[in-house]
């Protein structure tokens, strides 16, 4: 490693050490106490109560957000003594359950994000039945959490651990296993030199943190008959619930399938799908009305919303407004293959309307990526948009604001799974939106919704 990269990382490790300092001085004070070593062999970052190993590829990529994130999770797993688990309880599945006692006992620091670039979800809750981690002991977490990440594939496992828990067992390991980026002896630049309150709250905490003795933890008696009983007691919980919650995990682990993932930009190449697509003629005839721009009119029957789509019929124009702004998910929540399913639809809308569609299309994850006019099929899927993480359809709203005001879209037509918050109705500022979605069991909360059709 040369010395210049050895400099860029220990410098960005400073700069996050010094805001979480001076955020939260309370919990990041052993920051300045420990080892920063750089292994090609972790998977991410892990902790031994006085190293924290990382892979420098991964923690390089990161923003301030999600690399604070990632060095709290190690103090807290220090703090809640994980590090010092029983033998019978080691691998992933109690290292997620711990994953979700950390993460949740971290929102009372302000980390509240649902979803981090380069991290993927945030877990903070079990699965069967829902409780959040803080209210629980890993133990307990453990047996609430019926699932084992070492049986998913790798991206699958990236995406339920965000770290690594292999140094949890080698208390007595420092720089021997990787090279030393930042160490308790480099002195801090000039401008990252905490505040004298600061510094008191730094020895005070300090005094009391010891690298090689972790807290003690509740380790539960239990003979081999009883263990069993413990580890496989979920496999007895009613059938339909139990599946409801397996479906929920695996709808979860494929969130965010990172490759690393969210915080790098990825090409995404565009093709046509399979599917039987909609027929968008019929669907803008309906949906797309001169009167529809401000909703007033009654709101569709919610009962009708499982259909493949829903085509209100309140207005006696059959001419379409076909200034249409066709918005993509290419997050990456998002599969190759439903991004596809997106693609094709645009396809066929452009073809049914044989050259008089007008608009745009774009793409979003985060942030809007991309917005191009609409010209052809064959012209559409030679763009390779780029994705990196999260999901927001606010950023949608505020691009037409900022940057559409000259030639406003009569109808915004969003391609997504739905797996983001919604914003306020009022972020449409009264523009006529059709979410055509992925998952038939989104409920959306305003606006028209459609179904991918398979």
């Amino acid at each position: 490693m040369t010395d210049k990269r050895i400099n860029k990382l220990k410098r960005k490790l400073q700069e996050a050490r010094y805001r979480l300092l001076t955020r939260e001085p309370e919990l990041a004070a052993p920051l300045v106490e420990m080892l920063f070593v750089t292994n090609v062999d972790v998977r991410r970052m892990s902790t031994n109560g006085s190293c924290i190993y990382f892979d420098a590829s991964w923690l390089e990529k990161l923003d301030d957000n999600s690399l604070d994130f990632a060095l709290c999770h190690q103090l807290m797993h220090i703090r809640l003594g994980h590090l010092s688990r029983p033998q019978f309880y080691k691998g992933d599945r109690f290292h997620f359950a711990c994953n979700i006692v950390v993460n949740s006992s971290l929102i009372r620091y302000d980390f509240t994000d649902d979803k981090l670039p380069g991290i993927g979800e945030i877990h903070h809750e079990t699965f069967y039945p829902k409780v959040e981690g803080c209210e629980l002991t890993p133990y307990e977490a453990f047996q609430m959490t019926p699932l084992d990440p070492s049986t998913l594939s790798d991206a699958q496992r990236r995406n339920l651990l965000l770290d690594s828990d292999e140094w949890w067992d080698r208390p007595n390991a420092r720089t021997e296993d990787g090279v030393l980026i930042l160490s308790p002896d480099d002195p801090d630049p000039d401008d990252l030199i905490p505040s004298e309150r600061i510094r008191g709250i730094i020895e005070r905490v300090c005094k009391g943190f010891r690298k090689q003795e972790m807290p003690e933890v509740y380790r539960p008696e239990a003979d081999d008959d009883e263990l069993d009983d413990l580890i496989f007691e979920y496999t007895t919980r009613p059938s339909a619930n139990l599946k409801e919650a397996i479906r929920e995990i695996r709808g979860s682990k494929d969130r965010d399938a990172e490759n690393y993932d969210s915080s790098t930009l990825c090409e995404r190449v565009l093709h046509r799908s399979k599917i039987t697509t909609h027929d968008w003629q019929s669907l803008l005839n309906h949906f797309i009305m001169d009167e529809t721009r401000d909703y007033s009119f009654t709101p569709p029957d919610r009962r009708l919303q499982d259909l493949d789509f829903f085509l209100p019929d309140y207005n006696e124009s059959e001419t379409p407004r076909l200034n249409v702004l066709f918005m993509v998910d290419i997050s990456a929540s998002l599969k190759d293959q439903e991004v596809a399913m997106a693609a094709a639809e645009i396809c066929a809308a452009i073809e049914q309307f044989g050259g008089m569609l007008s608009g745009s299309i774009g793409f979003f994850d985060s942030e809007v990526r991309r917005v191009v006019p609409i010209t052809s099929a064959e012209n559409l899927l030679q763009l390779k948009p780029y994705s990196g993480g999260g999901t927001s359809f606010q950023c949608i709203f505020d691009y037409v604001r900022e940057h559409m005001s000259d030639n406003v879209p009569s109808e915004i037509v969003i391609m997504t799974d739905g797996k983001s918050d919604f914003p306020e109705y009022k972020a449409s500022s009264g523009i006529p939106v059709l979410w055509l979605l992925t998952n038939n069991r989104v409920r959306i909360p305003w606006g028209q919704a459609a179904y991918f059709r398979k």
